[in-house]
């Protein structure tokens, strides 16, 4: 089974959770309750892109060191 790879869309989902998040921080320095509700809801959208991004990542890595190593022409040879 092929690994799944994240797509483009998850990579700008991510982005704009960071910069979401990035723009809700100035309100938790006022104390504001509306900014540590920001924070919070977007820590916990971001939770489960992350995973699976990690996921994704993880797949990839494990099916790579799986892999026979690649004979050369000379092993072919003798």
């Amino acid at each position: 089974m092929e690994p799944y790879i994240v797509p483009k869309d998850w990579l700008v989902a991510i982005a704009l959770l960071g910069v979401g998040a990035g723009l809700a921080l100035p309100l938790t320095q006022r104390n504001d309750w509306i900014g540590w509700v920001a924070v919070v809801a977007i820590s916990l959208l971001a939770m489960p892109i992350f995973v699976f991004a990690s996921y994704c990542c993880y797949a990839r890595l494990h099916s790579f060191l799986k892999r026979p190593p690649a004979s050369t022409d000379n092993e072919l040879e003798h």
